[in-house]
């Protein structure tokens, strides 16, 4: 197969810092636009300073001399260069677009290296679809990331529906508390269970619940009980009752807790959160999010110091809390958000401030993580001291970053790498429980997710 030359944007190297590594025997071209973008992002104090000094640490292992000559970076005799895409043109042509913003200059460079490489397919690479969509207006291949794509047909769901079609299997599993998956006759669709795998055995209107728990069928307990309810909170329905047991569960470190608005995730795991903070497990539940800039503005232009700052970010969370109650003996009494605050029992944190944080014994919950690139979320679990809890939540059909989606996105990878580890469990919730309104919007709004 003929080498490629691939011309990278900035947007990529800031979600990736390492991806000029991944494009084995091809030539790898960064425009010097690139590097003029990357100069003014490093400056910053979020997550995308952290990865445009990154880049520069990485290109500064090599030869500056070197690199606009281009150099071997990888076991395949891939080569990096540097293009000044502000030289003259390839072959004494005039340009071929008017460069007015740094998106064209990437284009610029590549129709200047796809003129002068006639045998070799020049492909920018993009997570910008615009930069993408213009690029093929004027005639140049792009394409998108795909490195950290997972497959479109391939994110877990952290549970399997298991019909039964005989009285055997439903008396067998109806009367034990762990099941031999041999001498059941479904057993065929128990093939390949993973690690805390949630299991819905269903015959007609009836069901049992289970879950693949230490490498034995584990049934959850029938009936209702207040020792279920956490902060006068219980599941509502199967899955909810699914993102319970792994909630509650402290030898599963990492939960991943994915669906629409409404279906119980921020609910759930602030009550079960807080609930064992009072009961003695944690010391404190830890909540954050990504902070998207709406209008173009960060967490900066919001009036007060850091924590009121944070706080405003977090509004569902006082929403969810408002809901929760304690009890007194036999009184029972709402709480607060900033009465939790004040006491130390819950802490906001913004996710531009966690890097280098160690955060023991804490039940930490990162809300909106299909925001996060993989990296944010990794670095959010590696700030999980010991002892500690991490819980994401997040819609894979709402993303807001404009350079991620639900194949790329921190919260899916967590899902699809944590499904095969012991100190994992996900949960794909799709049933809609704030209310009747909220649960028919997608109907009335004919909205396709």
């Amino acid at each position: 197969m003929a080498k490629k030359i691939f011309v990278l944007d900035t947007c990529v190297l800031l979600h990736d810092p390492e991806c000029i590594f991944k494009f084995k025997d091809n030539d790898v071209y960064i425009p010097l636009a690139c590097i003029d973008d990357l100069d003014e992002q490093k400056v910053k104090k979020e997550n995308v300073g952290w990865a445009a000094r990154e880049v520069f640490r990485i290109l500064d292992r090599y030869d500056m001399n070197q690199l606009t000559k281009g150099i071997v970076i990888n076991e395949e005799k891939g080569r990096l260069f540097i293009y000044n895409n502000d030289g003259p043109t390839m072959k004494g042509e005039k340009p071929f677009i008017v460069r007015v913003n740094s998106d064209n200059a990437i284009i610029q460079s590549a129709l200047e290296l796809k003129a002068a490489n006639e045998k070799k397919k020049v492909v920018i690479v993009s997570k910008d679809a615009g930069l993408r969509i213009r690029a093929v207006a004027w005639n140049c291949s792009a394409e998108n990331y795909k490195s950290d794509l997972l497959d479109e047909h391939n994110i877990y769901q952290g549970y399997r529906n298991v019909a039964i079609d005989n009285n055997d299997d439903w008396t067998y599993l109806s009367k034990r508390k762990e099941c031999d998956v041999k001498l059941l006759k479904c057993k065929d669709q128990l093939e390949n269970l993973n690690p805390n795998e949630f299991i819905c055995f269903a015959w007609g209107d009836r069901s049992i619940l289970a879950w693949n728990k230490n490498n034995a069928i584990s049934f959850f307990p029938e009936g209702k009980s207040e020792s279920q309810k956490y902060m006068g909170i219980e599941g509502k329905n199967i899955e909810q009752k699914f993102a319970i047991a792994a909630l509650t569960d402290d030898t599963i470190p990492l939960v991943c807790l994915s669906g629409p608005a409404g279906s119980g995730k921020s609910l759930l795991s602030i009550a079960v959160g807080l609930s064992k903070v009072y009961t003695g497990v944690y010391d404190k539940v830890v909540v954050m999010k990504p902070m998207i800039p709406v209008g173009g503005k960060d967490i900066g232009f919001l009036p007060g110091d850091k924590r009121e700052k944070v706080s405003a970010w977090l509004g569902p969370f006082k929403d969810n809390i408002s809901q929760l109650h304690i009890y007194d003996g036999s009184k029972k009494m709402s709480v607060s958000f900033e009465e939790m605050l004040d006491e130390g029992l819950v802490e906001a944190e913004a996710m531009a401030f966690i890097q280098g944080r160690s955060i023991p014994n804490a039940f930490i919950i990162l809300d909106e993580a299909e925001n996060c690139s993989p990296k944010e979320a990794r670095m959010v679990i590696e700030r999980c001291g010991a002892g500690s809890k991490v819980v994401l939540l997040g819609d894979l059909s709402q993303i807001e970053n404009p350079y991620l989606d639900k194949h790329s996105c921190g919260l899916a990878h967590a899902i699809n790498g944590g499904k095969t580890e012991v100190e994992a469990a996900s949960m794909a919730m799709s049933k809609v429980e704030r209310s009747s309104l909220a649960a028919a919007a997608s109907k009335i709004f004919k909205v396709r997710r």
